[in-house]
């Protein structure tokens, strides 16, 4: 049977440029970023370059730090992050490269399933973009953005989902996520450690 999660990558593959010229309307980012609104979102603090630093492990926490994740970072072949509960240390899902797509494709595992994929698309010379699709909704999230500024919007077909910024809010050294009500937070977690870690981590190459 013709798996529907998995022919992303040929749809990519027929026209890459298609899927980073997906661009959010300047209302929408306004409608977003208009602080009227910021108090019902949910915030987190994630450290900025959390793979560059000498420890493997870092901590994303809620604003008011009464839940967060943990992100450890193991160097095998196939590059794997685990993001764990930062407080029980229950592990919550995994993150693997896959060797043998045409673009940075990387899978999200949960208790050994494959919950979603997150492909990295542009670069030399293109516009970036992030595409992450869930295995149970079938549904397309993407991120667009001034990623190596640490400027991005993560958005599906109906709107914007969640804000990565520099935000005067955000503790030192850390970077500013805000999420709408609703929308599952472990998805978005796992979707802007991919996207920190593929952009901002030097030691890894983008293939």
């Amino acid at each position: 049977m013709h798996n529907r999660l998995d022919s992303l990558d040929e749809l990519i593959a027929e026209s890459p440029q298609d899927f980073v010229n997906i661009e959010l309307s300047d209302d929408a980012c306004t409608g977003f970023d208009e602080e009227e609104h910021a108090e019902k979102r949910i915030r987190f603090h994630v450290p900025r370059y959390m793979f560059l630093q000498a420890d493997s492990t870092s901590s994303i926490i809620d604003e008011k730090a009464m839940f967060g994740f943990q992100v450890a970072e193991n160097n095998s072949l196939t590059y794997c992050l685990s993001i764990s509960d930062l407080i029980t240390e229950q592990p919550l899902v995994k993150v693997t490269t896959d060797l043998f797509s045409m673009f940075p494709t990387y899978r999200v595992t949960q208790f050994g399933k494959e919950i979603a994929k997150c492909t990295m698309i542009g670069g030399n010379g293109m516009k970036m973009g992030f595409i992450y699709k869930r295995r149970d909704t079938l549904e397309q999230t993407t991120a667009t953005g001034d990623f190596l500024g640490h400027h991005y919007y993560i958005h599906t077909p109906t709107g914007i989902v969640a804000r990565v910024s520099m935000d005067k809010w955000a503790r030192r050294g850390c970077l500013a996520l805000e999420l709408t009500p609703g929308e599952d937070i472990l998805h978005v977690i796992a979707m802007t450690v991919i996207i920190e870690r593929c952009v901002h981590n030097e030691r890894m190459s983008l293939r």
